[in-house]
């Protein structure tokens, strides 16, 4: 594997920061481990094509390129400006995978960080309506030029 290289992965996992977690087989000295690949913007069950960014010693860093296979939790985002304003992040994946996504971290924050193992978490109440509750938009100004995601 090297940087810019594209390749295609199933997202096995979802990680903090909206990360998809890849992982794939690398042999080194007769053993073989599973290297992790953090992947912007994918979700658990897509299949994607994506480009190396980064590479470190237990993980690498990906760009999202494509979605090969969207999983089932995928969705259309409702917002035209979705991916370029940056205030609904999550917009593509099913509000309950949101929410238990969430949850899953919450769980693993306090089991990995906390040291708690035994404990009982009260499930995420969710928001009675997921739209139209924020008026808030970010756009950035400037003198030059901004790209878009296409670009």
């Amino acid at each position: 594997m090297k940087r810019n290289e594209i390749l295609e992965l199933t997202i096995q996992s979802y990680a903090y920061e909206g990360l998809g977690v890849a992982k794939i087989p690398v042999e080194k000295d007769g053993v073989t481990k599973d290297f992790v690949i953090f992947v912007q913007h994918a979700y658990p069950g897509d299949t994607v094509k994506a480009e190396i960014r980064k590479i470190k010693k237990s993980y690498a860093e990906a760009k999202l390129v494509e979605v090969i296979t969207p999983s089932a939790e995928r969705i259309k985002a409702r917002c035209n400006f979705f991916g370029t304003c940056g205030g609904c992040k999550q917009q593509d994946l099913l509000y309950p995978a949101q929410a238990r996504y969430k949850q899953e971290q919450v769980k693993d924050i306090f089991n990995r960080l906390g040291g708690f193992t035994d404990f009982a978490l009260e499930e995420i109440i969710s928001a009675e309506q997921n739209f139209y509750y924020r008026n808030k938009m970010e756009f950035s100004f400037a003198e030059q030029r901004w790209l878009t995601l296409e670009e």
